[in-house]
């Protein structure tokens, strides 16, 4: 699945209180405040001044990624630099460090954007009526079908921000899907509900356990060119049967 237009073809690594309503002695009763109500202490006018400060600050964001995105489609990711982007910005170097303090958080952002699709496909999966079994390889499917192939060096550079970022593990599930945990949760659990796993396994380790074998799996293949995308959904499927299926009734 193809989440964004970029197709650089470079690679390379970057340099770069509110007041408690009072009840009184009569019988009247409370006044609730308005769902409109302004917080006591703030004026309408500091209130417009702040949401004119945060739709320039989203104007700025969304200028600074369409201006990489086009430098990336032109001459690539690895000759795309941060002072480039922020002359294409018109602003400072400084101002766009603000904003994104490296180059591979921008490109984070733009491969991010849009996952709507993948968020579709995710549910759609499930609730299918799919054996269980089909249901864990499907969607481990969703998410490696994320990564274009032509996209994959680009997303290495992700990956390698990320490990920049934590001293555990990449984490790089959670960034295409904040939801993916509990998603794997919430199907070992409902076929436990009806009978189709074991009802003594602890279904949240069981989960847990796949998101750790698929979030390695992801890992791997971004960083193992030589590994292709057939061969990685193989090698998931069958981490998948020997972790689940001892426990499938």
């Amino acid at each position: 699945m193809t989440t964004s237009t970029i197709t650089g073809s470079s690679t390379g690594s970057s340099t770069d209180t509110p007041t408690e309503p009072t009840v009184s002695d009569s019988a009247s009763p409370v006044t609730q405040p308005s769902s409109n109500a302004i917080e006591p202490g703030v004026q309408p006018a500091q209130l417009a001044k702040d949401s004119l400060r945060e739709q320039k600050k989203a104007k700025a964001r969304n200028l600074i990624l369409q201006r990489a995105q086009q430098l990336i489609n032109t001459v690539g990711y690895t000759e795309t630099k941060m002072r480039d982007v922020a002359d294409a910005a018109n602003m400072s170097y400084q101002t766009l460090y603000n904003y994104f303090p490296t180059k591979g958080l921008i490109l984070q952002e733009l491969l991010t954007q849009d996952l709507s699709k993948l968020q579709r496909s995710t549910l759609e999966t499930l609730h299918s009526d799919q054996p269980l079994s089909n249901r864990l390889r499907e969607l481990a499917k969703d998410y490696i079908d994320v990564i274009a192939p032509d996209e994959r060096h680009l997303w290495k550079e992700v990956c390698a921000e990320l490990l920049k970022a934590t001293t555990h593990h990449s984490c790089f599930l959670a960034l295409l899907d904040e939801q993916a945990l509990n998603k794997f949760r919430e199907l070992l659990s409902s076929s436990q509900a009806n009978g189709e796993l074991d009802p003594h396994i602890d279904s949240d380790t069981l989960a847990d356990v796949v998101y750790s074998l698929l979030d390695a799996t992801l890992m791997r293949y971004l960083v193992n060119e030589s590994v292709n995308r057939p061969q990685i959904l193989s090698a998931i499927s069958a981490q998948i049967r020997l972790t689940v299926t001892p426990y499938i009734r």
